[in-house]
């Protein structure tokens, strides 16, 4: 262990100095958070495997790490023996699942893989004004319909979709635009 750091802030500065192979990553933390410190270490230090090691079980956490470029996400009540099991496999470059964990990442992607092709044409086009940033009023007046409307779109695309916000909603259509 060459360091342990209080807050995210203080994980970010010491990730710069130390440039360590391997950071385990609390995701709630004073200053600044586990996700925007993971972020924060691997623009820097792209080489550098960032491990969430953390006692959130709920899926926004996990995708908010993932997104972030977190390579695991373990629970702290892991045994140790797993433990150590699981850092040496993502070390070697493999992804370890836990069943709880797996279970909710294969249900989000076929969630979100099944109702992608369900988005009607509209809400596709609404979709994509608001990953490029238009406010409701902007895209009502380019869509020629009202702002209710809109919102009314923009609701239907994150329940079908599972977002839970238009950050989440421009972050999606953003990520598959490129793929």
């Amino acid at each position: 262990m060459v360091g342990q750091a209080e807050n995210g802030q203080i994980a970010v500065e010491m990730a710069r100095e130390l440039e360590p192979d391997l950071v385990l990553m609390d995701l709630h933390m004073p200053v600044l958070d586990g996700v925007t410190a993971t972020r924060e270490i691997l623009r820097q230090n792209p080489q550098c495997v960032v491990v969430i090691l953390t006692m959130s079980e709920e899926g926004a956490d996990l995708f908010a790490a993932l997104e972030a470029g977190a390579r695991g996400y373990l629970l702290k009540s892991t045994a140790p023996a797993e433990f150590y099991r699981q850092i040496d496999r993502i070390m070697q470059g493999n992804a370890p699942i836990t069943d709880p964990f797996a279970g909710k990442i294969l249900a989000a992607m076929v969630h979100r893989h099944a109702h992608t092709e369900a988005l009607s044409e509209r809400e596709s086009e609404v979709m994509e004004l608001v990953a490029e940033g238009l406010t409701n009023r902007e895209i009502a007046e380019k869509l020629y319909i009202s702002e209710n409307t809109v919102k009314k779109h923009i609701s239907n695309i994150m329940s079908k979709l599972g977002l839970e916000n238009r950050t989440q909603l421009a972050r999606y259509q953003i990520r598959h635009q490129r793929a």
